[in-house]
């Protein structure tokens, strides 16, 4: 099954996966994942989600998580070994890594930050 609703050839990969019981209609399934569908280049990454309120059976439209784009190229920390998402309430939270050139102190060395936003 392909989740995600990109037509091109980009990168799509580590994703998390979290089910929440959603009452009559079936368990509310979130996936995140990275997706390299906004870089030409097919080198920088951002996080998009789908959720399925059905059991899997249908899917909604991809929505970008990030507000900006994370390159992992050559990078010798694994960012999937720190992605996750669980859910709570009424919404989910993945918690992923960012390697955006604006924070000086996660830009060298491989280094960078974890990050986490509502999806609902």
């Amino acid at each position: 099954m392909t989740l995600n609703d990109d037509a091109g050839s980009a990168d799509q990969f580590h994703p998390t996966l979290s089910v929440e019981p959603n009452g009559v209609g079936g368990d509310k399934v979130t996936v995140t994942f990275y997706d390299r569908r906004d870089d030409p280049a097919n080198c920088q990454a951002n996080v998009y989600a789908t959720q399925s309120t059905d059991g899997g059976a249908t899917w909604a439209a991809n929505v970008k998580q990030t507000s900006a784009a994370s390159d992992f190229d050559g990078n010798r920390n694994g960012p999937g070994d720190y992605s996750s998402s669980a859910p709570f309430s009424s919404a989910v939270w993945p918690f992923f890594c960012d390697h955006r050139s604006t924070n000086p102190e996660t830009s060298t060395a491989g280094a960078f930050e974890i990050y986490t936003v509502d999806v609902h």
